[in-house]
């Protein structure tokens, strides 16, 4: 996706999210986070013959970092719904044993759908839990290696699907939030060469640490 059409993007997610804050304006937290990820990749590979397991490998997590924004929707006292956009940059080290002095990073839009649950603890402030599924759009990827940088981006499913979980702390319009991102789709395109002898599958897994600020 070139740069103009990312700007639409983010653009058009923006007013989605800023709309949907409007209906309910009075009780909406509406915010902003951003934070550290730290995410690897779990490609596996299925021979025509041998292993019908697979044989693993995984592609080292290295810290990324990521910006969002959030709409916090009540259903009751404890209860409520958050949507969420975020871009996040993710950053791999190669397997040592296949892919040494290797890095490969990402560029991807994700749009969790969350359940939260806020357990209050004193004036303004309450510890929450939150999860739901997440949809995801590859933006751009690229592998570095032995000096030279190749274009991953057409070797990747651009939408992928995955589930999220994590906990925070919020203290007056402040928040600090890890979560767990579990990849549920294969973002690898299959690839003709590879074809005739197995297929290649893959899955992002990490953490994503955040603070927040809502208005």
């Amino acid at each position: 996706m070139n740069n103009y059409n990312l700007f639409k993007y983010l653009l058009l997610s923006i007013f989605t999210v800023s709309l949907i804050g409007k209906t309910d304006a009075q009780n909406a937290n509406f915010g902003i986070k951003g934070g550290l990820t730290y995410i690897e990749t779990l490609l596996t590979f299925y021979p025509e013959t041998g292993n019908p397991d697979g044989i693993e490998m995984t592609s080292d997590a290295e810290i990324g970092f990521g910006v969002g924004l959030f709409i916090e929707l009540p259903l009751s006292g404890y209860l409520s719904i958050q949507p969420e956009v975020h871009y996040m940059f993710i950053n791999n080290k190669g397997a040592e044993q296949y892919m040494p002095r290797t890095n490969v990073h990402y560029q991807t839009l994700q749009v969790p759908l969350l359940l939260r649950i806020n357990i209050p603890f004193q004036d303004r402030s309450a510890v929450y839990f939150l999860g739901g599924p997440y949809g995801g759009y590859f933006q751009k990827a690229e592998v570095k290696a032995n000096g030279s940088v190749n274009d991953l981006t057409d070797e990747l499913k651009y939408f992928y699907f995955g589930a999220t979980g994590g906990t925070g702390i919020q203290t007056g319009r402040i928040s600090v939030e890890v979560r767990y991102n579990f990849g549920l789709t294969n973002i690898l395109v299959e690839d003709d060469e590879i074809g005739a002898f197995g297929i290649f599958e893959g899955v992002q897994n990490g953490f994503y640490a955040t603070l927040g600020y809502s208005f």
